[in-house]
């Protein structure tokens, strides 16, 4: 007899199974112990040989007659009879596992097998908010718009935030942070309002508008995403800031011309400027010993909408100032022939405390006669 070599289901006869002293084979139905016949060797007839199939077959049909016709190492019968390794999201293989055969799921980048359960395969799409890269990992967003996107490897939550809000914590964890009035994250995750030389930080709009120490002021407040500064200016190393008394600032303002002083701010609260303005008479015809008329205008402008004070002296320079609003006209008489030069004095200061980052403009103006504005 030659073998039939392994897998044969004649158990090893090479006429298919046929033997030919007793004209039975492997398949017939009948169990023929004498020719050689086992489970192991001829699972078909194995019902007639034993009750019981041996490991890697099975009796499906329940017809003796066939035997353990199954093979249970097969993804559709998988340790037993119908018990199937779906293939879902990837590949399932039926493998030995100590005595008998198991489902074994290779999950593609897209799955995973997120119930424990072999048999039906890696049954769950990581793709989605409710599963993004992992079993359970949800995506949520109080504010916005939660998805769950790749790049390069993986899966992760990628969040779409309403206005005025970021994800700044944990990735599934969405838009929560309020990145318009967060000292921590203002106007962004990474940018946190500075301390220096600050009182109280706030954020409003996604600006760091801090209350400052003195005499510092913040006068830069930069936007998102540059970094702040805190209270970065000391206006008492303004130039000229030595003017908040007397002698502070001279100029001259020579008649029929007007002089423009637009490099002084009101800065730190408390700050005042003062100055001391010569007005001089100009050279015109006149009838000698008659009588001379002068106006001065002097005109403060604010920048901005900052509530800023003129104050006046034309007598001395004794720190005490006559509030004027932002305008005023000073009128003086001279003679024909004489000396009618005047000095005057004059103190710019924030209303109620009130400073401004912003430069304004002290306009002094002299005529010969009145001034355009002036009665």
């Amino acid at each position: 007899m030659v073998d039939g070599g392994p897998g044969r289901p004649d158990g090893g006869h090479a006429d298919g199974g046929h033997d030919g002293a007793t004209g039975q084979s492997c398949g017939d139905g009948t169990c023929n112990p004498s020719a050689g016949e086992t489970c192991s060797s001829c699972p078909a007839d194995c019902g007639a040989c034993n009750t019981n199939c041996p490991m890697g077959f099975g009796d499906c049909d329940s017809n003796p007659a066939n035997g353990c016709e199954v093979n249970l190492n097969t993804a559709t019968n998988c340790g037993g009879c119908g018990m199937h390794c779906d293939q879902v999201g990837g590949t399932n293989a039926c493998i030995l596992v100590g005595a008998t055969y198991e489902c074994k799921p290779s999950c593609d980048a897209n799955h995973s097998d997120c119930d424990s359960n072999p048999a039906n395969g890696c049954e769950v799409d990581i793709t989605t908010v409710n599963n993004c890269g992992a079993c359970g990992a949800k995506c949520v967003n109080p504010h916005g718009t939660a998805s769950c996107s790749t790049m390069g490897a993986g899966y992760f939550c990628s969040d779409a935030c309403d206005p005025g809000y970021a994800a700044c914590g944990p990735k599934p964890a969405g838009c929560t942070t309020q990145t318009g009035s967060d000292v921590d994250h203002c106007g962004g995750c990474s940018r946190p309002c500075a301390a220096a030389n600050v009182a109280t930080r706030n954020c409003g709009a996604g600006v760091c508008a801090p209350s400052c120490n003195a005499p510092y002021a913040d006068c830069t407040r930069p936007a998102a995403p540059g970094a702040d500064d805190g209270c970065e200016t000391n206006g008492t190393l303004d130039p000229g800031e030595n003017d908040n008394s007397c002698n502070g600032q001279s100029s001259t303002t020579n008649e029929g011309s007007t002089t423009t002083h637009n490099t002084n701010r009101i800065l730190p609260t408390g700050d005042t400027d003062t100055y001391t303005v010569d007005f001089v008479e100009g050279s015109h015809v006149c009838v000698p010993f008659t009588s001379q008329s002068y106006d001065a205008l002097i005109t403060l402008v604010p920048s901005d909408s900052t509530a800023l004070s003129l104050g006046f002296n034309i007598n001395a320079c004794n720190n005490t100032w006559t509030s004027i609003g932002n305008s005023v006209c000073v009128s003086w008489g001279g003679t024909c022939g004489s000396t009618d030069d005047r000095t005057f004095y004059f103190q710019v200061s924030g209303t109620g405390g009130a400073n401004s980052c912003n430069n304004y403009t002290l306009t002094t103006q002299m005529c010969n006669g009145p001034c355009p504005g002036c009665p």
